[in-house]
């Protein structure tokens, strides 16, 4: 039987790919002024927060709430995925405007 943490790196390594892929292409597009455009854009420092606080929420088991109990991992599994889920989709929907805004900049400015 493999080791647990093979199925973790694949999924995690194309995550990774899928994610560097935009910042490739336009550097290799643009050059030097994309990455300074898309690493000084805020939605890139505001994806930040989502994906960290649900890489801490599944380190601990359980979301916080702002009002009401904590969603524990144990306790409410179909919530708690739903929470995390979220908070996926909020940090990648923020790089991926990131990247896009990004793009039209420099399609703008040559």
């Amino acid at each position: 039987m493999p080791p647990a943490s093979s199925t973790v790196t694949r999924p995690l390594i194309s995550i990774v790919l899928i994610a560097l892929a935009p910042v490739a292409l336009g550097t290799w597009k643009f050059g030097r002024l994309f990455l300074v455009q898309f690493f000084y854009s805020p939605f890139l420092w505001m994806s930040i927060a989502p994906l960290g606080l649900a890489a801490v929420c599944l380190r601990k088991g359980f979301v916080p709430m702002r009002s009401g109990d904590k969603v524990y991992r144990d306790q409410q599994p179909r919530d708690f995925w739903l929470h995390i889920r979220f908070m996926l989709f909020a940090g990648a929907a923020l790089y991926g405007m990131n990247a896009l805004i990004a793009w039209v900049v420099m399609l703008r400015n040559p």
